[in-house]
């Protein structure tokens, strides 16, 4: 009778530590931070290769879809502007991410696309006072 009980307590446990084990697995996974390079960019028209998933290398105005060194610049500033919002990941890939991010960080005229090189240099300027 006391192997039942014993056997019947193991599985319990068991059983109860597999639940908690996938019921926070899942969790952790809901909110891993993705980077906008893993998210395929929206269709551009007008003859422009696609590369890296779908993004294209930026130039002035910057807009959503594009890749570069100046987008990265602009990811690591939004961050720094907005630390009550969850950090983007900076790898210069301007995704919905990264708009989300723009667009609660600076005011309107600001965050609207495509981006001046002007309100750029505005944007960076901006991080730096902070």
């Amino acid at each position: 009778m006391n192997k039942k009980k014993i056997i019947i307590i193991v599985i319990s446990l068991l059983l109860i530590g597999v639940i908690f084990y996938f019921v926070f697995r899942t969790k952790a996974q809901q909110t891993a931070i993705v980077p906008d390079s893993a998210v395929k960019a929206p269709p551009i028209t007008g003859g422009i290769p696609e590369v890296n998933n779908g993004y294209i290398p930026e130039s002035f105005p910057l807009n959503r879809g594009m890749f570069g060194d100046n987008i990265k610049a602009l990811q690591t500033a939004l961050n720094k502007i907005n630390k009550g919002m969850a950090n983007i990941v900076e790898d210069g890939y301007f995704g919905p991410r990264t708009y989300v991010k723009l667009v609660a960080s600076v005011p309107t005229e600001q965050s609207a696309l495509p981006i001046q090189q002007a309100t750029l240099k505005q944007i960076l300027d901006k991080a730096n006072l902070v």
